[in-house]
């Protein structure tokens, strides 16, 4: 079942209204948000010049800043840029009178100055507007995400971009430009039928290189443009955009660079395509939350069709979800069976994987609230992660001893649940930085400023503390930082831990959970409880919220088939996009044989 959406235009001023100020009960229940403030440093030379080639190498991070520290102390990084690195020195006398005496000459090196500055900026293009196939990456991805059924997107752009925005308005003749009332915020209307036609105008080209069909979809994407100074990375970027994004909606984060080719024949099976792999990343997310909320399970979805299962106490005791994320099998073996390194892999034609790019890995079955919502008509299958760390941090110290790497998992986590009993660790998976996030997640980061990337900082957060409870993410001292207890209760008065809507919206009717946070029956009128006066009120909300305090959360992932990861990838390094590359011609010459 896609994610849906309701969006709303005003026709007296085309001024757009945001999906952030709809009512709770119009809400989208996904929105996807795009990560394209990036150069792609490490696809020089072909996005960026000479100048630029040692910038950062954090995949999702935004400039050259160093990580901090996961702490819930950390400080903000806005709050530290007081601009004393902007200082300029004074020019000396000699120095100015130099300049006078040689004005033509100063002249004309400024002007040359400006000229190779100017042919810098042409040059450089942006790593999600490099094609694949004839097209762009970003218009690839967004038409995957419209044709997924999403009427909302917001793209984070940097504020140097200045060819993303007319990128967009040259592929589709449908394109328009809505106002907003927020800075340096820009609405735009994706047509997908109209840009995959546009980019593919020659009649040769029309069966080539398109990754689905065609549909008449229709998505509106905010384009935010974001200064790299102040956004040191995905969190922040998040942090940045979090008054774009609805209270009641999950996030999907997708990096701009990520490429979704298609389905690939193996024999007379067909893989699932990009369209089929985001819908079955969007389910195992929405499975658990409606199995730890079963209130806000509609009728008209099939895979709940059988009800939320269990009794209170079960329901009480199920995990809620935190993340979802998506995983790629790029474990290759020889003729024996045996895997191969990552340097044998480049020799074959696979992607060869840095080294700080491998990770230990650990899956577990997922809770078994999620398998009484499950039927045999939904092929997703998600796992619990259970233990996800870099191979350079196990090894960090290894060349140092000359002790073997060693992983730590606490025993507890072994007997929590009957599910958590057998853990596999594998490093052949490859993190895609594909992330669906739920509401609470997002006033986490408004918590926790110090957190900065959701690859490196949020989700080994996530991991390592899904079992001790919500408010320990929060940090220890929650108790304390009313500030934070504040966003807590927050966090903990929105879906999946409360069905009913908020008191100022409990007279907007919802129309099943594509269309809201909140849950409803089919007349539309919400289940509200029984309440004698104020004060009982409020004494049976802090015992709700703090029942919630300590309740577990999960996070899972969904893990691509080794056939569908040789299609699912990011180009983000010159190897793997010209490995993309090869893969999609070959991919189409195959399906065009085998028709």
């Amino acid at each position: 079942m896609p994610p849906s959406a309701n969006a709303e235009t005003t026709n007296d001023d085309d001024t757009f209204i945001l999906p952030s100020s709809l009512p709770p009960s119009k809400q989208p229940e996904f929105v996807a948000v795009i990560l394209a403030a990036t150069p792609g440093t490490r696809l020089f030379p072909l996005t960026c010049g000479d100048e630029d080639a040692d910038d950062d190498f954090d995949d999702d991070g935004f400039n050259d800043l160093p990580e901090e520290e996961d702490d819930e102390d950390a400080p903000n990084l806005e709050e530290e840029d007081d601009g004393d690195n902007d200082k300029t020195s004074p020019q000396t006398k000699d120095d100015t009178k130099g300049k006078k005496e040689g004005g033509d000459e100063t002249t004309t090196m400024n002007a040359a100055t400006d000229n190779n500055d100017a042919k810098k900026k042409i040059n450089q293009v942006p790593k999600h507007l490099l094609p694949i196939g004839g097209i762009s990456t970003l218009h690839r991805l967004l038409d995957v995400v419209s044709s997924s059924g999403f009427e909302h997107a917001v793209l984070i752009v940097s504020k140097e971009d200045e060819v993303t925005i007319p990128s967009l308005l040259a592929s589709s003749s449908s394109a328009s430009l809505s106002n907003t009332k927020e800075a340096d915020v820009t609405c735009l209307t994706w047509d997908t039928a109209t840009a995959m036609a546009k980019s593919t105008t020659e009649k040769k080209k029309k069966t080539s290189c398109s990754s689905s069909s065609a549909s008449n979809t229709k998505m509106s994407i905010l384009i935010k443009s974001i200064s790299s100074s102040s956004c040191a990375g995905s969190a922040d970027a998040l942090r940045s955009i979090s008054h774009l994004l609805p209270s009641q909606s999950n996030i999907v984060t997708i990096p701009g660079d990520f490429v979704f080719l298609g389905g690939q024949n193996k024999g007379n099976e067909e893989v699932e395509d990009g369209k089929a792999i985001l819908s079955s990343l969007i389910d195992s997310h929405r499975r658990l939350m409606y199995a730890s909320s079963p209130s806000l399970v509609s009728s008209s979805l099939d895979c709940y069709s059988g009800g939320g299962g269990g009794n209170d106490d079960e329901i009480a005791s199920s995990p809620v979800p935190a993340c979802t994320m998506l995983f790629s099998d790029v474990g290759e073996e020889d003729e024996n069976g045996v895997p191969l390194k990552e340097s044998a892999k480049a020799k074959k034609g696979g992607i060869a994987r840095d080294e700080e790019d491998i990770e230990y890995i650990g899956l577990s079955s997922a809770p078994a609230s999620i398998h009484r919502q499950h039927n045999s008509h939904h092929p997703s299958h998600p796992q619990r992660v259970m233990l996800k760390q870099s191979k350079v941090a196990v090894e960090e110290d290894e060349d140092m001893t000359g002790g073997t790497p060693k992983l730590f998992l606490p025993k507890k986590r072994l007997h929590i649940a009957p599910e958590t009993s057998r853990i596999t660790i594998r490093t052949d998976l490859n993190d895609l930085h594909v992330y669906v996030l739920s509401p609470w997640v997002l006033r986490l980061l408004s918590a926790r400023k110090g957190l900065v990337s959701i690859q490196r900082e949020v989700i080994p957060l996530l991991v390592s503390r899904q079992f001790r409870g919500i408010s320990s993410v929060f940090g220890s001292k929650i108790s304390k930082d009313h500030a934070k207890k504040e966003i807590l209760d927050e966090a903990l008065s929105g879906p999946p831990f409360r069905a009913s809507l908020p008191d100022n919206a409990a007279e907007e009717s919802g129309n099943g959970p594509n269309s809201g946070a909140g849950g409803s029956d089919e007349s539309g009128e919400e289940e509200q409880p029984h309440r004698n006066d104020g004060e009982e009120d409020d004494e049976n909300n802090n015992v709700s919220m703090e029942k919630h305090y300590n309740r577990s959360f999960a996070v899972l992932a969904q893990v691509l088939s080794r056939e569908g990861s040789r299609l699912t990838l990011r180009a983000c390094t010159v190897p793997s996009y010209l490995y993309g590359c090869r893969e999609l011609v070959a991919h189409v010459i195959q399906k065009n044989q085998a028709a």
